[in-house]
């Protein structure tokens, strides 16, 4: 994880495998207290930015997931894949 205001790292994620993520796609959440990341075969990993431990993992798709966004407004993760679906999941309160 970059900071975006000095381009450092300031975290890292340890614990999955590295071919989980050949495509890597992620996001913060709307309070900003995990990173929501989408993997190989269809998988939404959820993180917590404190203790970078994975506190969710999520079958979202049946293949890759391509692309996630976060509206922070709507508190809405929209993902996509490879398997030409895009889903909505509404996210949850911290």
């Amino acid at each position: 994880m970059m900071s975006t205001a000095s381009w450092k790292q300031v975290r890292n994620f340890y614990g999955v495998p590295h071919e989980d993520f050949g495509n890597p796609c992620a996001a913060l959440s709307p309070s900003g207290h995990y990173v929501i990341a989408g993997a190989a075969g269809g998988s939404i990993w959820v993180f917590h930015v404190g203790t970078a431990k994975i506190v969710h993992k999520i079958r979202a798709h049946s293949i890759n997931v391509r692309h996630l966004e976060v509206d922070a407004p709507s508190r809405t993760l929209a993902t996509c894949s490879y398997d030409k679906t895009v889903k909505l999941w509404r996210c949850g309160g911290s």
